[in-house]
C-alpha cells in the first residue's frame, strides 16, 4: 500500500522521474535515488524546489539535496504558482491516469500503476510548449526513444505459460491485465486478477481492440 508519490520534474527538458512512497519519511530516500540517477547521467541538480511541506524542511533532506551540490527552495504555503512547473506535471498526469482507469474499469486501487505507466509515456513523447522536445531524448544524446513497445493501458493481455510449469493438456496462457511497464527490465506488468498477483513478462500477446472491461471485480485482490 502506496500512500503518494513524490515527483521530480527538470525545469527545462520536462524529464520526470516518479517515485510511489509508503510513508511521507520516505522522501529522503526517494531524493537520494533521484540525484545519484542524475549524476550518472552525467548531470546535476543545482536547485530542487519545493512546497511548504514540513517533509521537504526536514534537516534529513536538505542535507541530502547538499550532499549533491543542490539546495532546497520553498514556495510559499498555499501559493501552487510559486511551484509552477511541479503543478503543472501533476495536471498533466492526474487527468491520465483517470483516463486510463475509467476506461479499463479498475480500481482507484491501481492507481500506482497508472501513474508510473503515464510517466513512462511522458517522457519519451513530444512535450510542446515551454520544453519543445522528448524528455528522455533531450538527455540522452538526441536519441530518438522507441515508442512501438507503448500499449493500451489495461488492455487484455494473454501471458505464455512456459512449458515446465503445466501439463500437457493445461492452458498454454492464462488472460490477465496490462498495467504497465516493468522499471528494470525490458518487459511488461501483468496482473493475474485470478491469483491476484503482478508477474513481469516479455511473452505476452495484447488485445488492444477492447473498448473497455467496463468496471471489473477485483475486490478479492484489494483485501
Amino acid at each position: 500500500g502506496y500512500i503518494g508519490a513524490i515527483c521530480f520534474t527538470c525545469y527545462k527538458k520536462g524529464v520526470i522521474a516518479m517515485y510511489m512512497i509508503k510513508a511521507k519519511s520516505d522522501a529522503t530516500a526517494c531524493l537520494e535515488r533521484f540525484l545519484r540517477y542524475v549524476h550518472s547521467t552525467g548531470y546535476s541538480v543545482k536547485e530542487i524546489r519545493a512546497d511548504s511541506d514540513a517533509v521537504y524542511k526536514d534537516e534529513d533532506f536538505v542535507e541530502t539535496a547538499a550532499q549533491f551540490n543542490a539546495t532546497v527552495t520553498y514556495s510559499a504555503p498555499y501559493t501552487p504558482t510559486e511551484n509552477c512547473v511541479s503543478e503543472r506535471t501533476w495536471g498533466v498526469i492526474m487527468p491520465m491516469v483517470r483516463a486510463k482507469l475509467d476506461t479499463a474499469g479498475l480500481p482507484i486501487a491501481f492507481y500506482d500503476f497508472g501513474i508510473m505507466a503515464t510517466v513512462h509515456e511522458l517522457n519519451r513523447i513530444y512535450r510542446g510548449g515551454f520544453y519543445d522536445c522528448v524528455p528522455l531524448s533531450a538527455i540522452v544524446n538526441d536519441l530518438k526513444p522507441d515508442i512501438s513497445h507503448f500499449r493500451t493501458f489495461g488492455c487484455p493481455a494473454y501471458v505464455h505459460i512456459p512449458k515446465h510449469r503445466r501439463l500437457k493438456m493445461q492452458h498454454t496462457a492464462f488472460k490477465g491485465i496490462f498495467v504497465g511497464y516493468s522499471t528494470d527490465t525490458r518487459g511488461y506488468l501483468i496482473w493475474n486478477p485470478v491469483t491476484c498477483r503482478l508477474i513481469t513478462t516479455k511473452h505476452v500477446r495484447f488485445d488492444e481492440t477492447f473498448d473497455g472491461l467496463g468496471v471489473q471485480d477485483l475486490s478479492r485482490c484489494l483485501n
